[in-house]
């Protein structure tokens, strides 16, 4: 049993694959997903249904849809790095406050967004300041799997990830982050208040 930074981020959905109602036998795994939203939580980030992300909308009804892409457990990281490569373009593109260039702006972004840092999720190179000493990323997973983070400070848990070197990604609460849901080997994800819930961390000038 494996737990990923992607998991401990958001709030977690497993729901069960159903039987196929054409045929009555094997098991029909949904396209798409449903969450409900409420419109003060815009914009939203939803995943499609080939590992990527784009903006997504809220229905006349209240929900907001997401589809699945096949990643097993261990392919999460494909996903989260593609999750900050694609946040990074469109708040390039909308002019959102959410980019920085080192995690110590980051947390002061984020507070200023009136927001509270939960959790940093950090690649390798960033592992060692954050922790305060060194840690392999494999010795960081087994530690995520047993207490939930690889250490903690001032109330922000730190997370490791196999991200681009000088990257990290610094989130609120998982309930303002947004929602992970997995049937089997499908993922699907939704991201809320996308230019404010996450404050990404990268080279490039914010």
């Amino acid at each position: 049993m494996r737990v990923s930074a992607l998991e401990l981020l958001l709030e977690t959905e497993r729901i069960h694959r159903q039987a196929a109602v054409t045929t009555g036998v094997g098991f029909a795994v949904p396209a798409l997903y449903e969450v409900p939203a409420e419109a003060v939580m815009a914009p939203f980030l939803v995943s499609n249904s080939r590992g990527s992300f784009v903006l997504g909308a809220r229905s006349k009804d209240g929900y907001v849809r997401l589809a699945f892409s096949e990643c097993p457990l261990e392919d999460e990281g494909v996903v989260l790095t593609e999750l900050h490569r694609v946040l990074w373009g469109i708040s390039v593109q909308h002019d959102w406050p959410n980019r920085c260039t080192s995690v110590a702006q980051a947390v002061a972004r984020m507070k200023a967004l009136a927001l509270e840092p939960r959790a940093l999720v950090v690649s390798p190179s960033f592992l060692e300041d954050a922790c305060g000493e060194p840690v392999t990323l494999d010795d960081a997973g087994k530690l995520m799997m047993a207490q939930g983070y690889v250490a903690e400070s001032d109330g922000v848990k730190v997370l490791a990830a196999d991200l681009p070197p000088g990257s990290a990604l610094l989130a609120a609460s998982r309930a303002a982050v947004g929602v992970y849901v997995r049937v089997d080997d499908k993922l699907g994800l939704m991201i809320r208040k996308a230019n404010q819930s996450l404050v990404l961390v990268g080279d490039e000038v914010a």
